[in-house]
């Protein structure tokens, strides 16, 4: 495995990861599900430049983003969809619009909802400085005006809010994003809802 890559485990599955150096490794798990799918891997390689790579905002060339669909359609899953995106600008703003899938407010999608939890990696320009992003966390229903500071490799769930991510302008941003569906077997990216007044902005 190189970076980026990813293994996808089923259920009852053990495996066993060696290396003859040192390396990191983040691990996702989506809970209560009950099918059973083989190991599968999936090389970040593979990925780049074809059909689930997808290249976003255009509209708004401080959004402009790769984002990486690495456990979607090309693997056998439950609940999982998993991937990461990278910003093609410093200071750019991440999952532009502000969306929700999420079960709960006014526009809750219930049984159709994602949870999610995005790990963030930044770096600065500035030597010694502590880069960090400002993640959205608008309830359904408010307002747009309330942000949290997330730093380097911290992780933070945005499923009961709105979500996009402003970086500041010295800060190179990219995350991982690890989405899981109410529903087993209900992997449907297409269900979300944008932001009053955002809706024509993808």
């Amino acid at each position: 495995m190189e970076k980026g890559d990813v293994l996808y485990v089923g259920i009852e599955e053990q495996i066993s990861i060696s290396t003859e150096s040192q390396c990191d490794v983040s691990e996702f798990k989506a809970v209560k599900c009950h099918t059973k799918y083989p190991v599968q891997g999936v090389r970040h390689s593979d990925i780049e430049g074809a059909e689930l790579a997808d290249h976003l905002g255009n509209k708004r060339p401080m959004s402009e983003r790769t984002v990486f669909k690495l456990v979607d359609k090309n693997v056998q899953a439950c609940r999982l969809l998993f991937g990461d995106t990278y910003m093609a600008n410093r200071g750019g703003v991440g999952s532009y619009p502000p969306h929700f899938h999420g079960p709960d407010g006014p526009h809750g999608l219930g049984a159709n909802a994602k949870e999610e939890i995005y790990h963030f990696r930044c770096e600065t320009d500035f030597e010694g400085d502590v880069p960090y992003v400002l993640q959205n966390c608008a309830l359904p229903g408010e307002k747009v005006n309330m942000y949290a500071h997330v730093f380097d490799e911290e992780a933070i769930n945005v499923t009961p809010t709105y979500h996009d991510t402003i970086a500041p302008p010295s800060v190179d941003l990219m995350f991982t994003w690890c989405s899981a569906s109410f529903t087993e077997g209900h992997r449907d990216w297409a269900e979300i809802y944008n932001t009053p007044g955002f809706e024509n902005e993808w």
